[in-house]
């Protein structure tokens, strides 16, 4: 029965880090810029919504979903859009985001505290079922999840702005060449990709609680999933991610708590060794 219990919390976290992680990925296949800062979007929508959440939850997603909008739109427009406007390299516009993030980790130090912060309300109370009990924020995380990466496929393939997303991942040039701006798919592509950590910004301080420090976690997850899911393939990402949560939930069948994190990088790093180009090698973005 434990393992069963670890399992299915495997793939509650799994659904999490996967809609980080396809964020994570979507940007990149679009922008082809290594949005580190991601990991600090995800850390102030947490923030954002501890605030706000014991005065109204509503209220507390809805400005949740403002502020990881607006996060997107800004770094793009005042980090990204002038480094790659001066012709800089792909190294500096990753460490002009590692940078952000590391900014952006200490101010809400200063603001917020270090020591761990939760959200008021029920959402981290156990439901019942059948024998198993689980938060009823991981569950929530399963159908935001399946709702979200459904309604994401929709709009990539069956609509005007999803077919102009995917033609900028292929081939911006030929984009700008028959009268399309570019620069509006990419303002898109990071707007889109911010709003799905929302989820899990949302849902997993319920369940692990949030630190400063979890913004480069959280960045790391995203790097690593996407690459092993194969760049710019959104499917891999999300498969990567679902291997990551239930690897870490069910080695504390065999190994302390401690240890999670580590044997599932492990775990990633393996799949790497033997899949070099990551699972899935389409793009798909």
């Amino acid at each position: 029965m434990l393992a069963v219990f670890l399992a299915a919390n495997g793939l509650a976290l799994g659904s999490l880090y996967a809609l980080v992680a396809v964020g994570f990925s979507l940007i990149f296949g679009i922008t082809k810029v290594f949005h580190v800062a991601h990991g600090a979007v995800y850390l102030l929508v947490a923030y954002t919504y501890i605030q706000l959440s014991s005065v109204s939850i509503p209220l507390a997603i809805i400005a949740s979903l403002v502020v990881a909008a607006a996060l997107g739109w800004l770094m793009n427009l005042a980090i990204y859009r002038p480094v790659q406007r001066a012709r800089e390299s792909f190294f500096t516009v990753f460490v002009a985001s590692f940078g952000l993030t590391v900014l952006l980790s200490n101010l809400a130090a200063l603001a917020f505290g270090s020591d761990v912060k939760t959200p008021d309300g029920g959402l981290s109370a156990p439901v019942a079922l059948g024998a198993i009990q689980m938060p009823a924020a991981e569950l929530i995380g399963i159908g935001a999840a399946i709702v979200l990466f459904v309604g994401l496929r929709m709009v990539l393939q069956h609509t005007a702005m999803g077919v102009g997303l995917r033609a900028v991942a292929d081939d911006p040039a030929l984009v700008m060449s028959v009268g399309l701006s570019s620069r509006r798919y990419t303002t898109v592509a990071f707007v889109l990709g911010s709003v799905l950590v929302v989820p899990a910004a949302v849902l997993m301080p319920y369940v692990q609680g949030v630190t400063p420090s979890v913004a480069l976690n959280i960045t790391t997850l995203a790097l690593v999933a996407t690459i092993v899911g194969g760049v710019g393939n959104l499917l891999g990402a999300a498969v990567a991610a679902f291997i990551f949560g239930i690897v870490q939930s069910m080695s504390t069948l065999f190994l302390d708590a401690a240890w999670q994190e580590a044997v599932a990088y492990a775990v990633l790093l393996l799949i790497l060794m033997f899949r070099p180009g990551g699972l899935m090698t389409h793009k798909t973005a």
